[in-house]
């Protein structure tokens, strides 16, 4: 692949994630687009967050997007709970 965020390491330089590196991003940006109160929602510890998916995302939403979340350092909340099926 020839598109995507170049992956960060000296033997992989001709790899790149592909959208989903950073897609999961559009939850709290389409959120931030329709309610005010985003932060609330997003930026709560508080809040119990669910996550309902097909197997073929698990990757993304229990590594990428945590890890991006993380690396933000801006008290995101992440999920406390995720189901994934066929």
């Amino acid at each position: 692949m020839k598109w995507g965020t170049s992956v960060p390491l000296n033997e992989m330089k001709d790899k790149v994630f592909y959208v989903w590196f950073d897609a999961p991003i559009g939850y709290i940006s389409i959120t931030a687009n329709y309610i005010d109160n985003w932060r609330n929602w997003w930026q709560n510890q508080d809040i119990e967050y669910y996550e309902f998916m097909g197997k073929d995302n698990i990757q993304f939403h229990t590594v990428f997007f945590p890890s991006t979340l993380i690396g933000a350092n801006q008290n995101w909340k992440l999920v406390d709970a995720l189901s994934t099926t066929e």
